[in-house]
């Protein structure tokens, strides 16, 4: 049996379980990666302060980056050192000349709508990712991902990541990669799943904390036994949705995220 053959029935073997009652998954589980969410300021522009760090490229001197976990878009990209305007100039940048394995893509500008944002314009490369996790497992893989040229806006300029990695659902039309599908596909993950929890405290103490894990999750945040899988759908105009009924309790009291 081939490689990819392999890589499919354990995916089918995985639905099959999941079909039949759900997982348990933790994250001592194998081929699962825990990358340690870091916050920074908060700020007015509706973007989540929480970052993962990742290292771009194979330079001499590392190029790494703060990198937001977008869950709602598939477009993976980073500020490019030729980017010129002020907003770009106030985040660290990527340098393609620096690193030996960058390819471009295509060079041509695209524009790429953020809505409220505004627009970026960028071109497409290809090189190597380093993601390191809280287990001080390096997992590197190679995608496509836009170089933004060209972004501005108040929204922009308070933006506390270099970047965004995009976690959204494949099929888009982005021509960027996503590295959670890269990861799974290549069978670096035990699990078609991502998770992540944050906490704004330790014990009391005024110390921020969270994790985002791609091919499990920490059973120790949530009750297992209380998990309930719904189906993910493609709806026009939406990047996720769930097509399905749920009968909640009237007086179900719900925690605050």
């Amino acid at each position: 049996m081939k490689k990819n053959e392999i890589i499919l029935s354990q995916r089918e073997a995985y639905r099959t379980k999941m079909r039949k009652g759900g997982v348990r998954s933790t994250v001592e589980a194998e081929n699962t990666l825990v990358f340690e969410l870091r916050r920074g300021a908060i700020t007015n522009n509706g973007a989540t302060p929480w970052w993962v760090s990742a290292t771009v490229g194979t330079s001499t001197v590392p190029q790494t980056f703060k990198f937001m976990m977008d869950t709602g878009t598939t477009n993976t990209w980073v500020t490019a050192k030729s980017c010129s305007t002020s907003e770009c100039t106030q985040h660290d940048s990527f340098d393609e000349t620096a690193s030996s394995t960058f390819v471009w893509q295509d060079q041509s500008l695209t524009p790429i709508d953020f809505s409220g944002w505004g627009n970026m314009d960028v071109n497409l490369g290809n090189d190597v990712w380093v993601l390191s996790d809280k287990n001080a497992i390096d997992q590197d893989v190679t995608v496509d991902f836009w170089l933004s040229q060209s972004y501005s806006g108040a929204r922009f300029g308070e933006l506390i990541q270099d970047g965004f990695i995009a976690c959204g659902p494949y099929g888009d039309n982005s021509r960027s990669n996503l590295i959670f599908d890269a990861l799974w596909y290549s069978g670096a993950l035990a699990s078609p799943s991502m998770s992540y929890w944050v906490d704004y405290t330790i014990d009391g103490a005024a110390v921020d904390s969270g994790e985002m894990i791609f091919g499990g999750s920490n059973a120790d945040k949530y009750d297992p036994d209380t998990v309930i899988s719904l189906d993910i759908v493609r709806e026009s105009g939406l990047t996720w949705a769930i097509r399905s009924s749920l009968t909640v309790p009237r007086y179900l009291r719900l925690p605050h995220c």
